[in-house]
């Protein structure tokens, strides 16, 4: 197996869009309290509001592909903002493909991006039920700085 890691344009970012419907059914299956609210959203909203992020600053797209296959099996979006806050919007690797340090490179890939749009602060913002990703994100230096709580409606 060989993996070839590329950057996509803006133009290009429905590339993503089966890798990114699995993430969201994989948060689905994890929420306990707001899988409606996954279940409700959309690419095209998503598209939105990431074009919307790369209006006043910048944006990346990278995808890894199985050269094998030709199939894309882990994707990476992040962004740095006119402020100047990088944020690491959306990443995903698919499950039989997560032993073999693709999301360390697309994340790798994707914090020296930051560095060099001089990002002075890099967040990214973690799903409820989906803590076990912590141990990932803080080989990175990502720790919670707070936990917002939102009322459910009829709990």
């Amino acid at each position: 197996m060989k993996i070839e890691y590329t950057e996509k344009t803006k133009q290009d970012i429905d590339v993503v869009v089966p890798l990114w419907q699995k993430l969201l059914d994989f948060h689905i299956s994890l929420s306990e309290h707001f899988a409606e609210h996954f279940r409700q959203r959309t690419w095209l909203a998503r598209k939105a509001e990431l074009m919307n992020k790369s209006k006043g600053g910048y944006l990346r797209i990278d995808v890894a592909e199985d050269t094998d296959t030709r199939e894309n099996v882990g994707y990476c979006i992040s962004s740095v903002s006119k402020i100047g806050i990088g944020e690491l919007d959306s990443i995903f690797v698919n499950a039989e493909y997560r032993k073999y340090g693709i999301g360390d490179r697309l994340m790798q890939r994707a914090l020296i991006w930051m560095d060099e749009k001089h990002a002075r602060a890099k967040i990214l913002v973690v799903g409820a039920g989906n803590e076990q990703v912590f141990t990932f994100y803080s080989r990175y230096g990502f720790y919670p700085r707070s936990i917002v709580l939102e009322q459910v409606k009829n709990a």
